[in-house]
């Protein structure tokens, strides 16, 4: 898939944006002196230099979209503290197939049979253990875009199944494409984690 127009119209709309206004709004770090924002991205420190909107270390292009819709998207809404589903996302039945596909049965299937994979996933990428399902951590995808993954456990008669929550200003921050960017992301980063 061609990302290169949608990455251009990315940059362009980040270097329309105050850097220092994207830092504060977003739980970014803006070195003036650099010229680039500082933010976590995956557990990782992700560098954007000002105004090229270029990401290191290098991200792959929907990864490198989403860092910089996120920062030009930031309006400053603190964390409601109240959780969604990706169908209470405006849009997000459009994109329930994929988002079954990409981000619910990899997480059903890979630690709903085998637990102690989550567990050791869960500490590699920084997660924080969350009382919901059988197994569930929450996850600061981006500074404040925190998701939450949750697993119920099979058995003989019911297979495993997975849902992922969100704070309810993700909508905010992310436009639902973004958002099953970001939590296919960190599916993949969980099963990275465990290979």
């Amino acid at each position: 898939m061609n990302y290169r127009p949608a990455l251009d119209k990315a940059r362009r709309d980040f270097a329309r944006k105050d850097p220092a206004v994207m830092a504060r709004d977003c739980g970014a770090l803006w070195d003036a002196a650099g010229k680039k924002l500082r933010l976590d991205f995956l557990n990782e420190t992700v560098e954007v230099s000002y105004p090229d909107g270029s990401p290191r270390p290098r991200l792959i292009d929907p990864h490198a979209i989403l860092v910089l819709h996120y920062l030009a998207r930031a309006g400053g809404v603190r964390l409601a503290g109240r959780r969604i589903s990706f169908k209470e996302v405006p849009g997000g039945e459009v994109y329930l197939g994929p988002y079954y596909h990409r981000v619910l049965r990899p997480l059903a299937t890979t630690f709903g049979a085998r637990p102690e994979l989550f567990a050791r996933a869960v500490e590699a990428l920084g997660g924080e253990g969350e009382s919901l399902g059988d197994l569930a951590a929450t996850f600061r995808v981006l500074p404040r875009f925190p998701v939450t993954a949750v697993i119920w456990l099979g058995d003989d008669e019911i297979a495993p199944s997975a849902t992922v929550l969100y704070d309810a200003t993700a909508p905010v921050y992310l436009p639902t494409e973004d958002v099953v960017v970001a939590a296919s992301a960190l599916v993949y980063a969980l099963l990275a984690a465990v290979r």
